[in-house]
């Protein structure tokens, strides 16, 4: 579906409350604020259909990537929203939809069957990758190296359900002559070989909201693989880059247990924490990476944790 072309054999046009461009090789939407009392002004596309056999082991991939804002005369709020839908139901619109939130900077999903949106992650406005991985009886949900749990339900598709993509902006009430342009691009749909996928890659949080020197410190490591593979992980603490452990356990941790970690540091200091997962058939995950600070201040550094799916003694790559 990623041409970068009006191509209308491939896409059509709804909702119709702003512009849609194809501009510097990607789809570019734009859209106006509305006044209090207006209904909420939308702009986006919806794609044609596409058929798909799902089960517990056969599952569809949707990627694509957004850029929350190409360009603003002050627009503050608005949605960009991603929807996976059943087309061949019309009269009960079932869905899975991903969420960004461009007034809180929350990323959020939902479904058909629980429209409570959850949120993953926050952060400001930027670009960055999306997945949507939908199995019969469950579906996952990931942008750049931020996961969702699985989420388990039956009752969303049917086993071959007729598919199609909507994707939209909408202004939010706040000032009518504000507007913002986001982009969507690299919109995919794969069909994975169940078995073959890496995990997703894993999250670290911390227990302490203070991180001292000399002291132990527990983590909590989460990952998740996508075929439901034992899973476990590889972990580098920012001391010397050649220098990381294997993190297993003697028992496998099941049923999106959690893994506890810990870990001391000896010196005051910003330290990088490089994390990967790897599954029993040694698929290895992006990397995972990001900073904490040991000193006497509350960390304020640490991403949101997530539940595990499994862990499990890796013992032939233990280091």
């Amino acid at each position: 579906f990623d041409d970068n072309e009006k191509n209308f054999t491939k896409w059509t046009e709804i909702h119709n409350d702003g512009t849609w461009n194809e501009t510097n090789n990607r789809t570019e939407l734009k859209v106006y604020e509305c006044e209090y009392n207006a209904p909420t002004t939308k702009e986006g596309l919806r794609s044609s259909d596409f058929t798909v056999n799902l089960s517990k082991t056969k599952s569809v991939k949707v990627t694509w990537d957004w850029n929350t804002q190409i360009e603003s005369n002050g627009a503050e709020v608005g949605n960009l929203c991603f929807v996976l839908t059943d087309s061949s139901n019309p009269n009960n619109r079932n869905y899975v939809m991903v969420i960004y939130n461009r007034d809180n900077n929350n990323i959020y999903y939902e479904d058909s069957t629980i429209p409570r949106p959850k949120a993953i992650f926050n952060r400001d406005d930027g670009v960055w990758d999306n997945e949507i991985l939908v199995f019969s009886d469950r579906y996952h949900v990931r942008s750049d190296d931020n996961n969702s749990e699985w989420v388990y339900n039956n009752n969303i598709f049917s086993p071959n359900p007729t598919l199609k993509i909507e994707m939209y902006i909408t202004g939010e009430i706040e000032n009518s002559s504000n507007y913002y342009i986001a982009g969507f691009d690299n919109v995919k749909v794969e069909i994975p070989i169940y078995g073959k996928q890496p995990p997703f890659p894993p999250n670290v949080n911390i227990e302490e909201k203070y991180l001292l020197p000399v002291l132990d410190h527990r983590f909590v490591i989460t990952a998740t693989d996508p075929d439901q593979d034992d899973v476990s992980f590889y972990i580098e603490w920012g001391e010397d880059e050649n220098c990381g452990e294997w993190i297993y356990l003697e028992d496998p941790c099941t049923s999106e247990g959690d893994a506890l970690v810990n870990h001391r540091w000896f010196s005051l200091g910003t330290y990088i924490i490089k994390i990967k997962a790897i599954d029993v058939h040694g698929t290895i995950s992006n990397q995972k990476e990001f900073k904490i600070t040991i000193g006497f201040i509350k960390n304020k550094s640490m991403p949101y944790s997530f539940k595990l799916n499994k862990l499990l003694n890796f013992s032939s790559l233990k280091k």
